[in-house]
């Protein structure tokens, strides 16, 4: 939570690593998400769009998997092994 841009990109600790992303995804909204979320290893809602590399291929296996799964803040919570049956959007027809 520390590497963002209202956080001096982690007191600029991030900041090399940050300038590589974001000269790859020069029109992905980084907003106010940790920059090193993406290309994590987990789908990011926040990243899975075109301009942002589907979180640099993070949520390939998932868009294809549940194309119609739209609602989640965190996909990667879905089949992960985990019920999240307190969490209605987790568990639809869409999403699995």
């Amino acid at each position: 939570p520390h590497n963002q841009k209202k956080c001096g990109w982690d007191g600029g600790d991030c900041s090399e690593r940050n300038d590589d992303i974001m000269k790859n995804y020069t029109e992905c909204n980084f907003g106010e998400i940790d920059v090193g979320f993406l290309g994590d290893g987990r789908c990011h809602k926040e990243f899975n769009n075109p301009e942002c590399g589907y979180d640099e291929r993070d949520c390939t296996k998932f868009n294809e998997k549940y194309p119609d799964c739209k609602t989640p803040k965190n996909p990667w919570k879905i089949g992960d092994g985990v019920c999240d049956y307190r969490l209605p959007e987790y568990n639809s027809e869409e999403c699995g």
